[in-house]
């Protein structure tokens, strides 16, 4: 494992280095696939939002907690609104996965 900075490459090459999007190959209406992943994130008891200020992050799985790490109070899910459609869907697949695996319920369970 390294870190970027521990090459050569200028910063403003950055984004050409780690595009915020790309595209994959999908049969179906990606609005249809959106809406039913935001409706499994819905019975979970997440929210879904587009956001402006996750800068080159794609998406991210988020929890409040209660004072006393037992349980969640809210969790929602952030999508980079800058991301193309599919990079969307493919980043709120991921991020769903992260909800079943690290919210607070199956933590405690460990």
């Amino acid at each position: 494992m390294f870190d970027i900075s521990q090459t050569n490459a200028k910063e403003s090459d950055y984004p050409k280095l780690f595009p915020k999007t790309y595209h994959f190959e999908h049969n179906g209406d990606l609005k249809e696939i959106r809406e039913g992943l935001e409706n499994i994130a819905k019975k979970q008891g997440l929210t879904v939002m587009e956001v402006d200020d996750l800068g080159s992050t794609k998406g991210a799985y988020l929890q409040l907690m209660r004072e006393d790490n037992q349980k969640s109070v809210k969790e929602w899910i952030e999508l980079n609104q800058d991301s193309s459609p599919s990079h969307q869907v493919s980043t709120l697949i991921h991020e769903l996965a992260h909800s079943r695996l690290h919210n607070a319920e199956t933590i405690k369970k460990k």
